[in-house]
């Protein structure tokens, strides 16, 4: 028994550099396999991140869309309600005899009245 581990400590001692490079290699590939599954994981959280943000930017638009939808509709009818003023204000002046250029008809003024009756409705 003694011989055998004489033997054993003479063959590690012999070989003492290749045990201990064997070992700093399986250290250097544990180290490898942990560095390519952080990245993996990484990836997979940036796969992710780039999704959300996507779907994000895709409502961002939609809400977008539909603002925009809405101060159109509110510029509209501020216009009509602008137009419909300057039809009162022009037919105001020539019932008290000042001559104002007119720039709708009167059946344009009249119309747009009634657009504007139609939709408080």
């Amino acid at each position: 028994m003694k011989k055998l581990a004489k033997n054993v400590q003479v063959h590690i001692h012999d070989n003492y550099e290749n045990i201990k490079l064997g070992l700093q290699l399986i250290i250097l590939a544990l180290v490898v396999v942990a560095i390519l599954d952080a990245n993996a994981i990484s990836e997979r959280h940036s796969i992710e991140n780039r999704e959300v943000t996507a779907r994000v930017l895709e409502r961002i638009e939609k809400e977008a869309e539909s603002h925009n939808q809405r101060l159109q509709e509110q510029t509209e009818k501020i216009n009509k309600q602008l137009q419909a003023s300057c039809c009162i204000m022009t037919q105001v002046a020539a019932e008290n005899g000042v001559e104002v250029a007119q720039s709708l008809s009167k059946s344009e003024c009249d119309s747009l009245a009634k657009d504007i009756k139609d939709e408080s409705k």
